[in-house]
């Protein structure tokens, strides 16, 4: 047994150059497992798992496999070249954006006709696509033109104010008629 003010020495590492002998000094003192150190040598140091037992593993063959079946042609598309797909239409979205900035009550039906131009289009509904499509540029068109007229309106009314006010601040200013 060992006081508890002997140094306790640590695991010898392995040095770079291979030896015939261990360089490890064998202590009297017994191992954690209870083992002489004379045992412990031959093994593995304490703290290192135990590798486990090597073990062969043999591969079965692989069953033979079946042919797979033929795959079925693809359809050709109604529109377009054939092996490319139908090319796909405008949705008109920017005459949507115009139409919501300027007047949104007729730029809203036209963003959602937009928006849906590219779905009917992906499901294959080509001819409500193209219809979704017109719909949005009319509603788009409408918003902008609309959008348009009232901005007009609004500054030729500012116009007129400002001309009168200027006018009737004028005939004040200068004592009347």
């Amino acid at each position: 047994m060992t006081s508890s003010s002997d140094p306790v020495e640590p695991p010898a590492q392995p040095s770079s150059t291979p030896s015939a002998e261990p360089s490890q000094t064998p202590s009297a003192e017994p191992t954690p497992s209870g083992e002489s150190p004379a045992q412990s040598e031959a093994q593995a140091p304490a703290y290192l798992p135990e590798p486990y037992p090597a073990q062969q593993y043999v591969q079965a063959p692989y069953p033979a496999q079946q042919p797979y079946p033929p795959q079925p042609p693809y359809p050709v598309p109604p529109h377009g070249m054939p092996g490319y797909g139908p090319v796909p239409i405008v949705n008109n979205l920017g005459w949507a954006i115009g139409g919501l900035l300027t007047c949104w009550p007729f730029g809203i039906p036209a963003l959602i006709k937009a928006l849906e131009v590219n779905t009917l289009w992906a499901r294959g509904l080509y001819q409500q696509a193209e219809f979704s499509a017109a719909e949005a540029k009319k509603w788009g068109k409408i918003g902008v033109i609309v959008g348009a007229g009232l901005l007009g309106a609004y500054l030729l009314f500012i116009i007129v104010y400002f001309v009168v006010i200027i006018g009737v601040i004028g005939v004040g200013v200068s004592g009347g008629l």
